[in-house]
C-alpha cells in the first residue's frame, strides 16, 4: 500500500520512498542513501549486490521504533528518518543497509528467522556489518565501530528474543518516542 502511495525514486538501482518532510528533506535523505550505496559499491561490491538483490525497496519514515528493520514478507527495508538525518557521510546508513540486506538474503533463501533463532540471525547480520567496515580504508573511528559491533554480537548471545521480550522492547521504545500509553498497550499486545 505504501509503495503505491509514496513517490518512488531510483537511487543507484534501489527503489526509495521517503515518506516525510519537505522536498528538501526528501532530497537530503535520497542523497545520503546514494552516499551509502556508493560506499558499498566502491569498497564492498559483494554486499552492494546483496542490497540491490535482497531488499525490494527502502522506505524512509520520519521516526521508526528501530533505526532500521525489514518487513519479512516483502523484504522492504524501513529506515528511520531521524537516523538518516544524523548520518553525515552515509556510513551509518550503509551499515544499516548491510544488516537488513543480510536479513533479506536469509529470507530470500527460505530461512525462517524465528525457526533459526533470532539471536543466531542477528549475530550473522552483525558479522556482515563488521566485514563491511573492515573493507573500508582506515579512518578515524573505524576501530571504535568494529569494537561496538563485536560488543553488539556478544549482547545478542545474552539477549532474549522471545515474543514477549520483543513486545516489551517495542513498548519501551514507543513510550520513549512519545506514543500515548493506550496505543502502546494496544500495539504491544498484537
Amino acid at each position: 500500500m505504501i509503495l503505491r502511495v509514496g513517490r518512488c525514486q531510483m537511487i543507484e538501482g534501489t527503489r526509495l520512498f521517503v515518506l516525510f518532510g519537505t522536498e528538501e528533506e526528501r532530497t537530503i535523505a535520497a542523497t545520503k542513501l546514494r552516499y551509502a550505496l556508493q560506499l558499498l559499491a566502491r569498497f564492498d561490491p559483494e554486499r552492494h549486490v546483496r542490497v540491490l538483490r535482497d531488499l525490494t525497496a527502502v522506505i524512509v519514515l520520519r521516526d521508526t521504533v528501530a533505526a532500521a528493520s525489514i518487513d519479512e514478507s516483502t523484504r522492504v527495508c524501513l529506515l528511520s528518518g531521524a537516523q538518516i538525518r544524523l548520518d553525515k557521510n552515509g556510513l551509518a546508513t550503509a551499515i544499516l543497509l548491510v544488516h537488513e540486506a543480510t536479513h533479506g538474503m536469509l529470507l530470500r533463501r527460505g530461512f525462517c528467522i524465528e525457526a533459526c533463532g533470532r539471536g543466531r540471525v542477528e549475530r550473522c547480520c552483525t558479522r556482515a556489518q563488521a566485514s563491511f567496515v573492515r573493507h573500508l580504508p582506515e579512518f578515524a573511528g573505524k576501530q571504535e565501530i568494529l569494537k561496538s559491533l563485536s560488543v553488539s554480537e556478544e549482547e545478542t548471545l545474552a539477549a532474549d528474543y522471545s515474543p514477549a521480550a520483543r513486545r516489551r522492547r517495542l513498548a519501551d521504545k514507543l513510550r520513549e518516542i512519545g506514543w500515548p500509553n493506550w496505543l502502546v498497550r494496544f500495539v504491544a499486545r498484537t
